[in-house]
């Protein structure tokens, strides 16, 4: 990929990490036109974390966390303040990086989407952090936005392979997908 796609150092405020369903059309046309004109992907890539099938979405938490644990946020609440270890060998959640055209625009209709409140973030359903995302194909790290899943995840199916693009095709569910790369 060529380095123009991206500035050299990209503030991690203007990427955002998309697993699941910002992936897919939605329906919901406000979300859908947001996500359309969001910006572009840098390509495929993966954070360390486990991914969930909760219904007709997905929700990712994080594989490893500092001080221990699976990253269980729902359950552990204190760990929603612990940095996240990116170890290789940790479990992965596949998705697409996206460079943000307007990151305050985008944000002002996914937050809603992903049931986010900044105001609340216990009681949101997502919380909207900064992560280490690895792009395979340029063999390189970057820091950007992620809605990590924010309640419990007993009794959820976990997507072992930690592609929801994947798990989605595996369902029988329409090819739809909106990032490529």
């Amino acid at each position: 990929m060529e380095a123009s796609l991206y500035p050299s150092d990209p503030d991690s405020g203007s990427l955002l990490f998309a697993y699941g369903t910002l992936m897919l059309a939605t329906g919901i046309p406000a979300v859908d036109a947001a996500m359309r004109d969001a910006g572009k992907s840098l390509g495929r890539g993966w954070i360390n974390g486990l991914l969930f099938d909760l219904g007709d979405y997905p929700g990712a938490v994080p594989g490893t966390v500092a001080g221990g644990g699976t990253g269980d946020v729902g359950r552990e609440p204190e760990l929603r303040t612990k940095p996240v270890v990116v170890e290789e060998a940790a479990p992965k959640v596949w998705g697409h990086l996206l460079l943000l055209n307007n990151p305050a625009a985008l944000f002002s209709v996914i937050d809603p989407y992903e049931g986010f409140d900044a105001s609340d973030p216990g009681g949101s359903e997502f919380v909207r952090s900064e992560t280490r995302v690895f792009l395979p194909a340029l063999d390189r790290w970057f820091s950007s936005q992620v809605f990590w899943y924010n309640f419990a995840i007993d009794r959820k199916a976990r997507i072992g392979s930690g592609d929801y693009l994947a798990h989605w095709s595996a369902k029988g569910k329409p090819s739809q997908g909106r990032v490529t790369g």
